[in-house]
Formats: structure tokens, sequence, C-alpha cells
């Protein structure tokens, strides 16, 4: 467990640099509204609504952003030591990191 949790230690500081990045902001909300103006082109734009009635929500939208930042980093956690469990033959010399960052038996 202590590994899982060195490797997010080191994963969220490098994804907060990149995307805190203006450039990347630019090109996200350029992409954003490029998608918009396609959904209401098909007159399939509902989002506005629901996120007009949840702006206000800091707190449900902090816990949900909470929630989806660790549910997606336990589901690939999950699925990695998943597969490893189930076919550790499949993953030959793949395993060397995890075998430098656990202590020896």
């Amino acid at each position: 467990m202590s590994t899982i949790a060195a490797f997010y230690g080191l994963y969220s500081p490098i994804r907060d640099l990149h995307g805190a990045n203006t450039d990347n902001v630019t090109i996200a909300t350029h992409n954003a509204y490029q998608i918009i103006r396609f959904e209401r082109h098909l007159d399939i734009f509902v989002e506005a609504g629901m996120q007009h009635g949840f702006i206000h929500a800091r707190l449900l939208i902090s816990g949900l952003d909470d929630f989806y930042g660790a549910a997606h980093f336990l589901a690939v956690a999950g699925v990695l030591i998943g597969l490893f469990l189930a076919r550790p033959d499949h993953y030959g010399g793949g395993g060397t990191p995890w075998h430098c960052a656990l202590p020896p038996p």
C-alpha cells in the first residue's frame, strides 16, 4: 500500500503542474466551446441548465471532484494489480520497478 501512496504522491504534483499550464487551459476552453457549438447545432446541449443548478453547491462540487480523483486512481491501480495477480507471467521484466520500490522480503 505504501508503494501505491508513493506513486500517487509523485503523480499528483506532475498532473497538477501540467494541468495548471495556461496554454492547456486555453486549449481546453477552446475545445469545450467547439463541443458546445456542435451540441447546440444538433439541439442536444442540455448541460447549461444542470450547471446553473449546481454551480453554487461548492461543497458538492469539491466532494465529487475528490471522489473522481480517488476513484480514477484506485480503479487504475486495482486493474493493474488484478492483472498482475491473474497473469504474473505476462509481466516479465515489467515488474522490475515494483521490485525496486518494494522492500526486500
